[in-house]
């Protein structure tokens, strides 16, 4: 079976990232090609792995992505049988992939990795996305499968007419096995390298996007007295310079923004924190809650798709979004009492721990293989 991808995520084109592990992963178990083209700007170069070709589209102007993606597409379908589209959402990508269905006459399988369809969050998240919203629509009716990464969004896709036997609900697979093994550095020699004076650490991963509702967490957190806890946010994003600018104006010397890391530099940071937060207006289920769990990392979450999939109100505080008061009293709490962290962490981390990277390669690709009739 071979597969044309259509995404967004540069990550491809670095050899040591999780995702270029991840799609090694995918040829291996459904043995064939995977041809993946990348929303890019100029000056990325096509780069090839196990079984993977990751196509920049160097597209001048983001609009320009379809048709770049499209004849990008029409040049490997020249080359080789492809017996697969395989999008990452439903909107921008969904919609080059339904161009190639309808040219080529290929199955299309759309993964939402969020839950996008008339979200009020994200529509009014840039005024583009009602667009997009619509794009969505008519893309999943001529869609052949759908893989879905939480609850909420599959049962959402049934009351819209279409049949469970095409929906796949399969969050994405996570390397848990490395991010439980307990790193070298402690707590004490990364306060030390980091140089953080303050008793508690409070951490954020994640993309610096308005989905992450960052603004929101700075602002709760800036009233807290400097001396009790620093506020870390890992990642970055179109939102980078806003949030610098408004950790300066709040004087909020206690929130660090420190760029992205590598998945070693993650693991240690998840082990020195003392609680992740996590306050998103919508997700899908997000990566970040499974590493931090299977780390024994207490969380505070929003209530919102994907979280109440594998936890409850027993492995995590769980708040409703933008609740300024549950959000300041939840850190609070945790920061003065490391048990109420401690049993929350224990109960993730064993329903986390039934999660199976293998097992979720395994199903996804079988879907895959159903949907394209291979």
């Amino acid at each position: 079976m071979n597969i044309i991808s259509i995404g967004l995520d540069k990550n491809l084109f670095d050899p040591t990232s999780s995702v270029v592990r991840r799609q090694k992963l995918y040829c291996k178990a459904f043995g064939g090609e995977n041809n993946i083209i990348v929303h890019t700007g100029k000056s990325f170069k096509k780069v090839t792995y196990e079984g993977i070709t990751v196509y920049p589209s160097n597209s001048f102007l983001k609009p320009f992505f379809i048709l770049d993606a499209f004849f990008l597409a029409k040049k490997i379908l020249k080359k080789e049988k492809i017996d697969l589209i395989v999008t990452q959402d439903p909107h921008i990508c969904g919609l080059i992939g339904l161009i190639i269905k309808l040219f080529y006459k290929i199955p299309l399988c759309v993964h939402f990795h969020a839950d996008f369809l008339d979200n009020k969050y994200w529509v009014k998240e840039f005024w583009l996305n009602r667009l997009f919203n619509f794009i969505s629509k008519v893309v999943i009716k001529k869609a052949d499968g759908f893989r879905v990464v939480s609850k909420k969004i599959k049962e959402d896709l049934i009351r819209r007419g279409f049949e469970e036997l095409h929906i796949l609900h399969q969050s994405t697979p996570i390397n848990l096995d490395y991010f439980g093994k307990i790193p070298q550095i402690n707590k004490i020699e990364f306060k030390k390298r980091h140089q953080i004076k303050e008793n508690k650490i409070v951490l954020f991963v994640g993309r610096l996007t308005a989905q992450k509702n960052l603004e929101f967490l700075i602002r709760c957190f800036s009233t807290f007295e400097k001396n009790d806890a620093v506020l870390l946010i890992v990642g970055e994003g179109e939102l980078n310079k806003r949030l610098h600018e408004l950790i300066n104006h709040l004087g909020a010397a206690h929130i660090r923004l420190l760029g992205n890391m590598n998945i070693s530099e993650l693991k240690e940071i998840y082990y020195s924190s003392d609680i992740l937060v996590l306050p998103s207006l919508y997700e899908g289920t997000a990566k970040v809650i499974k590493e931090a769990a299977v780390c024994g990392l207490p969380m505070i979450l929003t209530d919102i798709s994907g979280t109440r999939d594998f936890l409850d109100d027993t492995c995590a505080r769980i708040i409703p979004v933008n609740d300024a008061v549950k959000l300041q009293d939840s850190i609070q709490e945790m920061i003065g009492n490391e048990e109420i962290g401690k049993v929350y962490s224990s109960n993730a981390k064993r329903n986390i721990a039934e999660l199976s990277e293998d097992k979720g390669i395994k199903i996804i690709t079988e879907f895959w293989r159903k949907i394209s009739k291979k």
